[in-house]
């Protein structure tokens, strides 16, 4: 029962991040996750254990591996487990995942995952789209946790329309964190090395190095600093960026109040320079139910799609600055959040207004079993989580004017029989701006040169649907995407596909 629930939060904390998620085609394969506040670009993969780019052009959804097996049984040595899922026209996934213990703190794991869809009229490939390999060993020490990795992506280049271009990449890292009462360090070091499948064919190299550290000075009164160093290498041109920021963090009863200053030094205008100086402030009260929070943020990125195109003088750093006022309410079964935004670039000559609402209930919606149709059907001890997040922009600078998001779960939490029954329905809307178009075949994300022509300026409707039982050891559920059979751009020529698909999926746990 408690493994049940663990599922549904990380589905939908998963959802909901502060990420805009832009699918392309039917099997979830060229998925881009724009940044909400300014939905331009892909942020670095830095949240996980492994490092990922997130600006070159491809969908990060080509690169995610998920963890299969959340928890390992401590009565065993090596847990493993296997999704296996299958459905329309050769549709085809593969995902395992082996976690052994060395000595009483440390874990050895192994993840590996296979993609083949050949399309509805064989159009893409029988083989493999792509291939995914994760290594990754972690051990705890008294005070300190160290980690490393290394991994390997590769995609089919003999694909036609629907290849994300990723190419074949090699990846590896070290994360080591040690803390105690006065102060905590992070330091993390990644590499990712490859070559693009673009029209104008990319080598790469990317390092980064990561250093986070906070201070304890007293109870209430945390200073920190963080840095963010990154290097490019693109066909024999090397490119620097380094994002440093600290601040003071005031950690009271009742609010939180947080002030930093964050700066970046980079050679990406053909010479070293200080880009810019942002203020970072925020606060937020503590209260039991209404909060308020609100600040002003600044960040940086960089478009890698110029580094080969424009002449140095015009490659350019971006930065984005942003007010905001966040009112949440949280209660019982209840979240409510409203925050709405003021974005400005290029120098504040450009600015526009966002909006962002979000709600999630959780509750228990029959407390004992239910006969619905007696002797035929009916419903065990069961809870629902219901939850929606919209985003809007008042402009026609960025690839979207309106998204949303909403899901819908019901699982039985008690039961005599030895399954708990599920079912689900998600909800995705996406206005995008008539004057962009997204190119496959380009390292630039999006461009306004040719516009989509199927576009209408209406919202795309994306509707999903799943149900299904899961055991002890056993999930079997059955998917039906795109349900509304609506418009997927899956080619670079722009023409469209109207591509709904079902698929079962089967996720076996075992204790080896």
């Amino acid at each position: 029962i408690i493994k049940v629930k663990l599922y549904v939060v990380l589905a939908i904390s998963f959802i909901y991040s502060s990420e805009i998620n832009i699918p392309l085609d039917p099997i979830g394969y060229n998925n881009f996750y724009l940044n909400s506040i300014n939905p331009k670009y892909q942020k670095d993969l830095l949240d996980r254990e492994y490092i990922i780019e997130g600006n070159l052009g491809s969908p990060r959804s080509v690169y995610l591996l998920e963890n299969l097996y959340s928890n390992l049984n401590d009565s065993v040595r090596t847990n493993s487990s296997l999704l296996y899922n299958q459905g329309d026209v050769g549709y085809r996934v593969l995902t395992i995942d082996i976690r052994t213990k060395v000595d009483d703190r440390g874990v050895l794991k192994l993840i590996a995952n296979g993609l083949s869809y050949p399309g509805r009229f064989s159009q893409y490939s029988d083989s493999n789209i792509l291939q995914n390999y994760l290594l990754h060993f972690s051990k705890i020490y008294n005070s300190s946790n160290l980690s490393f990795y290394t991994g390997y992506h590769l995609e089919n280049s003999d694909l036609k329309y629907i290849n994300s271009n990723s190419g074949e990449s090699y990846l590896y890292g070290i994360n080591y964190k040690v803390s105690n009462q006065k102060h905590e360090t992070t330091l993390r070091y990644a590499s990712q090395i490859g070559r693009t499948n673009f029209q104008e064919i990319v080598n790469y190299h990317i390092t980064w190095g990561i250093f986070k550290s906070k201070y304890y000075l007293t109870e209430n009164i945390i200073p920190y600093i963080n840095n963010i160093y990154k290097d490019f290498y693109f066909d024999n041109e090397v490119y620097s960026f380094n994002n440093l920021s600290g601040g003071i963090l005031f950690n009271y009863n009742l609010i939180d109040f947080d002030i930093a200053v964050n700066t970046v030094n980079s050679n990406l205008l053909g010479g070293s320079q200080i880009a810019s100086i942002l203020p970072d402030v925020i606060f937020k009260t503590k209260f039991d139910h209404f909060n308020l929070s609100s600040g002003v943020l600044g960040e940086y990125w960089v478009n890698p799609s110029s580094y080969n195109i424009l002449p140095s003088e015009e490659r350019m750093l971006n930065q984005y600055q942003y007010l905001f006022l966040n009112l949440s309410y949280d209660a019982d079964c209840i979240e409510l959040e409203i925050e709405p935004r003021l974005i400005s670039e290029d120098n504040f000559n450009n600015q526009y207004f966002s909006l962002k609402n979000k709600i999630d209930i959780n509750w228990e919606i029959f407390e004992k079993k239910i006969k619905v149709i007696p002797y035929l059907l009916s419903i065990n001890k069961s809870q629902v989580i219901i939850s929606l997040a919209t985003n809007y922009y008042s402009t026609s600078t960025l690839l979207l004017n309106n998204h949303i998001v909403s899901s819908f779960k019901l699982f039985e939490t008690e039961s005599a029989n030895r399954y708990l029954r599920f079912l689900g329905i998600k909800y995705s809307g996406i206005q995008f701006n008539k004057k962009y178009s997204i190119n496959l075949d380009k390292l630039s994300l999006y461009s306004d040169k040719n516009p989509w022509i199927w576009n209408d300026n209406r919202i795309k409707n994306y509707l999903d649907f799943y149900i299904g039982m899961e055991f002890e050891k056993f999930i079997f559920s059955w998917h039906f995407t795109n349900v509304l059979s609506e418009n997927y751009i899956i080619n670079s020529t722009g023409s469209i596909q109207k591509l709904n698909m079902k698929y079962f999926s089967i996720n076996w746990k075992f204790d080896n």
